[in-house]
């Protein structure tokens, strides 16, 4: 009956609205059973489609720019937003995002200072690294409630991460005599953390866990071995007319001899030890280094090359051992300012350059079938590059949306060529290959 009176009491207009998209993923929500069923009437008086005319679809959030667009039939009064719509470019009305881009980043006590986490970040998701970095925005879904089943078994990705999160604590004073007492206080760690299944089917995964781990760690050893001596830490500090890299990189080692001729010499490596397969291996033992894995290890030695260091990197994976020789100081320079201009440009509009696929794009020049099923998912084994990556599938859903404009073109060769170079110049040393295939 209340209702029915407030229909009646409406003189002149009755506004019935209702929450149609999720305010968590934008997903459509249906109207309430009384809402659904008076628009089933008005469809019924005034013939099928009718309540759909008479609906208007408003926009999720007060801030959206269809509230000041020129002849919106949509109203607002919160007017503080006009002003920022106003400021904001229209990158989905806008040709291409660079058409109207953000003005320059700017610090209150000078250049914005930069960090190798930062730098790498960006290099890896640049999209993601604009909305981070530059709007404070961060689309990732973060997951901190506790699992609401038992874990029965631990897939190729809660492996990798488990294996990786215990070789980033780096190898101290580890050494072969007390490797199995680590690898046991680490286990159990994991056991009480509730990271392994229990019963039968935890004692399988950590005695994998414990095989691998027991593995990487004895080859990470050797390598310490091979560089007996500890180096100070490297300070690394470039500038660049929009940005200063400012950071530092630990562990480093020493050796006075050339770590592949044996020439008497003073050489300084950084270590890097990964849980993933940073190569891959051909059957008659050939070592092919793995561009996209070794990513962050090629910013850090081209940091450090640059600011004068010649320094090594070493990387010790699953499967394969890496050297990499300095390289000159003016090429790493030269590479360095190259690549801190692009991310200037990324912090002023959405770069379209994921590496997976500019590096794909690059050793086949074209936009194939297997690069559109790259980037966009092929429906069935993969949902490719853009699903794995919020901001880059909120900006560039599609690998058409992706390449307009050229700048991937443009781009890819700046940034991503000299990886590829410098991925063909490592030294590549297979090793005692791991038990099962992680993810």
């Amino acid at each position: 009956h209340a209702d029915i009176r407030a229909l009646m009491s409406a003189c002149q207009v009755l506004h019935v609205s209702w929450s149609g998209r999720s305010a968590r993923d934008n997903s459509e929500q249906p109207p309430s059973v009384l809402v659904s069923q008076l628009r089933d009437e008005i469809d019924q008086l005034w013939g099928t489609g009718s309540a759909q005319r008479l609906t208007t679809v408003h926009p999720l959030q007060a801030f959206s720019r269809r509230y000041f667009e020129s002849g919106s039939p949509l109203q607002t009064f919160a007017h503080e937003w006009q002003a920022v719509s106003a400021a904001t470019p229209a990158l989905s009305d806008a040709p291409h995002p660079s058409a109207q881009p953000l003005p320059p980043m700017d610090a209150a006590q000078g250049l914005p200072v930069l960090t190798l986490a930062q730098w790498q970040a960006f290099v890896r998701r640049p999209v993601a690294a604009f909305f981070r970095q530059r709007l404070g925005v961060d689309l990732r879904q973060e997951r901190t409630e506790l699992p609401d089943e038992e874990r029965f078994g631990l897939s190729g990705l809660d492996l990798y991460g488990l294996l990786d999160e215990a070789l980033q604590h780096g190898l101290g004073e580890l050494g072969t005599d007390t490797l199995p007492t680590h690898v046991r206080a680490t286990l159990q760690r994991w056991r009480l953390a509730g990271e392994l299944p229990l019963a039968g089917v935890g004692q399988l995964a950590a005695e994998r866990l414990g095989s691998e781990l027991h593995r990487l760690l004895a080859q990470a050893i050797e390598v310490q071995q091979a560089w007996p001596e500890p180096a100070p830490h490297l300070a690394i500090d470039a500038l660049h007319p929009a940005v200063r890299l400012q950071d530092s990189l630990e562990g480093l080692r020493r050796r006075s001899t050339h770590p592949l001729t044996g020439e008497p010499g003073a050489h300084t490596a950084w270590i890097v030890l990964r849980a993933s397969r940073v190569a891959e291996l051909s059957d008659a033992g050939q070592v092919r280094p793995q561009p996209e894995k070794l990513l962050g290890v090629w910013l850090g030695q081209l940091a450090a090359n640059a600011s004068g260091l010649p320094l090594w990197a070493v990387v010790v994976g699953r499967g394969a051992l890496l050297h990499s020789p300095p390289l000159p100081q003016a090429q790493a320079q030269a590479q360095l300012n190259a690549l801190l201009e692009v991310w200037a440009e990324g912090m002023r509009w959405p770069l379209p350059l994921p590496p997976r696929i500019a590096l794909a794009w690059l050793q086949r020049p074209e936009i194939s079938p297997a690069l559109v099923d790259l980037y966009e998912g092929d429906g069935f084994e993969s949902a490719g590059v853009a699903a794995d990556d919020p901001a880059l599938q909120r900006t560039y859903p599609t690998l058409a949306e992706l390449m307009a404009g050229g700048h991937l073109e443009r781009l890819a060769p700046l940034v991503f060529g000299p990886l590829l170079a410098w991925t063909a110049q490592l030294h590549g040393q297979a090793l005692a290959d791991a038990q099962e295939a992680l993810a």
